[in-house]
């Protein structure tokens, strides 16, 4: 990784704004990078926060060359030029001029430009990468800078449907390329490569790849004379590909209502209505929140950060869809356990789903899993799962008489009823994550969450990866993983939907 060329003796430089008596302020950081966390990374503080340019070239795969003569520095990332110039606030991407918040620094026989430039566009668009910081958990992040997302697919017995949402506006063809094969050219487009295999529906398979200064999208079909359709909206193209021409079909968005907890009370027996309608009333339950920071990874990270980012994304595409979905809460709250099934119970909810974060004691346990309720559990791991989500229990406090007697009344409702269809949402789940983000299939398995007792409705427990694997840490903090985990998970709801109305 370390590619770093002296074209010259540094002493002569250490006349230029030399600061090395700052040298012993730094402050050690973390960086992922490609889902890999580094460690041996620092800033320095000087009234703004510094990194060396040496850290930056080695980080991004990059090289650093010294010029003596022009006295100046260029980093060479993603074939893009960028250089500075000794104690000064000039700089260059390529032969563009630009300027620096804060002039550079020489530290210690290495020249240090300012921390907030990595978060500039100009850094950006030169190293292809988006960069973010984490200051509370002093976790740096690049992710790679794409215009075209990852397809989102929902792939039924009759019907396809491929999102490909865009940050900016481009010019694209769809094109007939073989007789089952459809290709989408996005012009300028940047994506990330990936491929999704079916073995049923209309389609066969969806893979994004970079194509010099293009982006393609390339869709195998079952059969040779299916319909397909598509239509750009609000820099989101829509593909439907289905057997028989249908109609058009609308896309309902469904705005946010709200989701405050309101009183304890006791639920009545709920009759769902989403499988006659064919739309869910979905309630989300980002797992934890507030005093209780769920598992702390390796490296920071907090279940209750990671669980809230996912269950929105969720929310979004579900709403996107017409569904009415409501969160148990939106924000860093702490809400008891019983208030969550309580709350989905008085919403009539027709799913319930908690999302959480897995831990272990074996820092190479890794995988994605999923589970319903049972009073005894599946297996001794899934026993200590269950112990580890219900000891948030002790953070609730003495309960007041009204949330004790709902408590127990939750409590001793193992609905059997639910069970069956919990644990088919658990499959389709599963299939969608696992086919999307390529991780371990731990399965699908019972223990007793106190979160899903009581719950008058299918209610599925999820364990999106192991925060106590620092490289599963690393993967739950990207965004491109995040959203895989959600497009799963989405994609589940949606084939269970299809099973639910076909009953």
């Amino acid at each position: 990784m370390k590619h770093v060329i002296f074209l010259t003796s540094l002493f002569l430089f250490q006349s230029i704004h030399s600061v090395s008596s700052i040298a012993s302020q730094k402050e050690k950081i973390k960086v992922i990078y490609e889902s890999n966390f580094i460690t041996n990374i620092s800033i320095v503080r000087n009234k703004v926060d510094y990194i060396a340019l040496r850290d930056i070239a080695d980080m991004c795969s990059g090289q650093l060359f010294w010029h003596r003569v022009s006295k100046k520095a260029e980093v060479k990332i993603n074939n893009q030029s960028m250089f500075f110039f000794y104690g000064s606030k000039k700089a260059y991407l390529n032969n563009k001029k630009i300027s620096l918040e804060y002039s550079t620094l020489f530290i210690s026989n290495r020249i240090y430009i300012p921390f907030s430039f990595l978060f500039t566009e100009d850094f950006s668009k030169a190293s292809g990468l988006e960069v973010s910081y984490d200051k509370d958990e002093l976790i740096l992040t690049f992710e790679k800078r794409v215009n075209v997302l990852e397809p989102r697919i929902y792939n039924g017995p009759d019907l396809t449907k491929i999102k490909l949402e865009l940050t900016e506006t481009l010019a694209y063809e769809l094109e007939k390329t073989g007789e089952k094969e459809y290709l989408i050219t996005f012009y300028r487009g940047k994506t990330i490569s990936s491929r999704v295999d079916f073995d049923d529906g209309p389609v066969r398979s969806v893979s994004m790849e970079n194509d010099s200064t293009k982006a393609t999208c390339r869709i195998i079909i079952a059969e040779e004379n299916l319909e397909i359709e598509h239509k750009l909206e609000k820099n989101q193209l829509s593909i439907f590909i289905h057997s028989e021409k249908e109609g058009e079909y609308e896309e309902e968005i469904v705005e946010d209502t709200g989701t405050e907890i309101s009183p304890a009370v006791i639920p009545s027996t709920v009759i769902s209505t989403g499988a006659v309608s064919g739309k869910f009333n979905i309630v989300i339950d980002p797992g934890h929140g507030g005093e209780d920071p769920g598992c702390i990874g390796y490296n920071g990270t907090k279940e209750k950060v990671l669980t809230l980012k996912i269950s929105e994304g969720l929310a979004k595409l579900l709403r996107e869809d017409g569904h009415e979905v409501f969160l148990t809460r939106t924000d860093d709250t702490f809400i008891p356990l019983v208030e969550r099934t309580n709350f989905a119970n008085k919403k009539n909810a027709d799913i319930f789903i908690s999302i959480h974060c897995n831990s272990s004691l074996k820092k190479t346990s890794e995988g994605f899993e999923i589970y319903f309720l049972s009073e005894k559990a599946s297996d001794p791991e899934a026993e200590a799962t269950a112990a580890l989500e219900n000891s948030v229990i002790k953070l609730e406090g003495k309960p007041t008489k009204k949330q004790k007697t709902l408590q127990e009344l939750l409590w001793s409702m193992v609905v059997n009823e639910f069970i069956n269809d919990s644990s088919e949402l658990c499959s389709f789940i599963t299939e969608g994550v696992i086919k999307r983000t390529m991780v371990e299939n731990r399965g699908i398995k019972q223990a007793g969450f106190y979160v899903l007792r009581g719950a008058q409705m299918p209610a599925v427990l999820v364990e999106c990866g192991f925060l106590s694997n620092p490289k599963e840490e690393a993967k739950l903090r990207s965004k491109t993983f995040q959203n895989k985990v959600i497009d799963g998970i989405y994609s589940g709801i949606k084939e269970y939907e299809t099973w639910k109305t076909s009953k």
